[in-house]
């Protein structure tokens, strides 16, 4: 899947099921119950507040990613690597919210984490944060890992 938040603040995204090698591919994202229809945020210029573009989860076995095909990257798109060498345990799934936050709010940052750690310690799981203050807006990466 490629979500992108662009300049003018339209939030667009594709899954291209064909980057997928799975048999019936076409059909489980057809079932899926996926909208197309995204509510764009406010344009980068004029950024305030926050969004929470993107969340998810997946298992973390190792068959589950051999399967993916090579993403073309273009000079625009940001890799973020999550090395599964990392993650603490018998950790078997991973958890996600990728979040936009206004430049310079530390008080939006701080809820962001305090919720998103409370989300995701009540379901059980090890939660971390990644920000990158870089960004504008600011970029807030919450992870949270389950043997379940």
């Amino acid at each position: 899947m490629h979500r992108s938040y662009h300049a003018d603040g339209a939030i667009t995204w594709k899954a291209d099921v064909g980057m997928m090698n799975v048999r019936g591919a076409d059909e489980i994202f057809k079932q899926s119950g996926y909208s197309r229809d995204v509510i764009s945020g406010p344009p980068l210029a004029s950024f305030t507040g926050y969004v929470t573009f993107l969340q998810g989860g997946f298992r973390l076995d190792p068959e589950c990613f051999e399967s993916l095909r090579p993403y073309e990257f273009r000079a625009v798109d940001r890799l973020l690597i999550l090395d599964s060498r990392a993650i603490r345990g018998e950790q078997r799934r991973m958890n996600f919210y990728l979040d936009l936050i206004e430049v310079g709010s530390f008080g939006i940052l701080a809820t962001q984490m305090a919720e998103k750690e409370r989300i995701f310690t009540d379901a059980g799981m090890i939660c971390e944060h990644h920000c990158y203050l870089e960004f504008q807006p600011w970029v807030l990466v919450n992870l949270a890992y389950s043997s379940q």
